[in-house]
């Protein structure tokens, strides 16, 4: 799961490497294991954060905006462009 992890976020921050440049962003694996408690879980492996659900919504409330809602538009529509869905859709 680690190493899938990490090569989603290279193949996207290839597929975006021009955009993520321009504004300086880069992308950051994580796993979130969903209806989880993970105190027994150490919180990162290999450089890639684990959390559960609630500690997801945490990370996000408490984080910086980084891109502003017309750069979440854009960078959307250029993924569903550029990569193709792992569900195969």
């Amino acid at each position: 799961m680690i190493d899938e992890a990490k090569r989603e976020a290279r193949a996207v921050q290839r597929a975006l490497a021009d955009e993520l440049a321009a504004g300086g962003w880069t992308v950051t694996p994580l796993i979130c294991v969903h209806r989880a408690e993970l105190p027994w879980f150490r919180s990162e492996v290999g450089g890639v954060p684990i959390v559960s659900g609630g500690d997801l919504v945490r990370r996000l409330r408490k984080a910086p905006s980084v891109l502003a809602p017309a750069d979440v538009e854009r960078i959307t529509g250029l993924i569903d462009i550029r990569l193709k869905s792992a569900a195969g859709g």
